[in-house]
């Protein structure tokens, strides 16, 4: 099975038995093989196929957001029409908190993002 690079919010592990030690990788863009990201549910977050001849991976795509936030945040906000920091940036607070999913700490996530944009 090929590498792929998967783009990652927070460090995940992987065992491939209940007794093996963890692989750990870390947030950012990591490379494993495709078994792993399939049984970790990652799927949605390759952003590239490793060829063995070509020692790097395919231009990435932008992730939604800009990756600031985990893939909750991220469901919650797209379910809702949002795809940019910049469509969240011209939303009200009334708007932004009639996401299901946004409560006080996940609109403050949103708001350091916005500034730190």
């Amino acid at each position: 099975m090929p590498n792929v690079v998967v783009a990652l919010v927070n460090r995940q592990f992987y065992r491939e038995s209940k007794q093996s030690t963890p692989i750990a990788y870390g947030p950012g863009l990591a490379e494993m093989p495709l078994e792993h990201a399939q049984e970790m549910g990652l799927l949605h977050r390759i952003r590239g196929v490793v060829d063995d001849k070509v020692e790097e991976a395919a231009p990435t795509p932008a992730l939604p957001f800009d990756g600031v936030f985990d893939d909750k945040l991220t469901r919650s906000l797209t379910a809702a029409g949002y795809r940019t920091l910049d469509d969240l940036r011209k939303a009200s607070q009334d708007a932004i908190y009639a996401v299901d999913g946004v409560g006080p700490a996940a609109f403050e996530r949103i708001q350091n993002a916005l500034r730190g944009a």
